[in-house]
């Protein structure tokens, strides 16, 4: 079966920081195929013959001490489910005026989200959360944000990452 994985806060500071062709040789060594990356912040393609994608995302978890990271939760989802997601485009036309989000959680949602000053929540699923912030806006984090009000484990994306991300399957 073929995944997208998307493993949170790696390479984003002193912690965490590996590069992606050494994760690619690690994954590869232990079993995955057609393991590829895009950009340096932990987005994965890879094929297992694991169909249980929590098991998938399990198995990379435990993998990534060997790349000397600690506590990295890692988002898998199907090639179907991301292709639906692509499908929804949730935002339609923005015109530009906001960067976009998906915020990819590891386990459902227990409750709503609360509204938030600046945070505007576009769609809310039981695995992710598309929202967005006006383009002038800096000192928001979606993921925190998230994170802290859900109490679930999560990691955020651009859209057009994701958008991007699909494209290259």
């Amino acid at each position: 079966m073929r995944y997208a994985a998307f493993l949170r806060a790696v390479n984003a500071g002193r912690f965490n920081s590996f590069r992606m062709e050494d994760l690619r040789a690690l994954l590869r060594a232990e079993g995955f195929e057609d393991v590829r990356t895009y950009l340096q912040t932990g987005n994965v393609w890879l094929q297992s013959g694991v169909t249980d994608p929590e098991a998938v995302a399990r198995r990379v978890e435990a993998l990534m001490p060997a790349l000397g990271c600690r506590d990295v939760a890692v988002m898998v989802r199907t090639e179907e489910h991301l292709r639906e997601l692509v499908g929804l485009d949730p935002f339609g036309a923005d015109g530009g005026a906001h960067r976009r989000f998906v915020t990819f959680l590891r386990e459902p949602a227990p409750a709503a989200l609360p509204p938030h000053r600046e945070l505007e929540v576009v769609l809310a699923r039981p695995g992710e959360v598309f929202s967005r912030l006006d383009k002038n806006v800096r000192n928001v984090s979606p993921n925190a944000f998230i994170e802290s009000r859900l109490k679930v484990r999560a990691t955020t994306r651009f859209w057009n990452v994701v958008q991007e991300m699909y494209r290259l399957l």
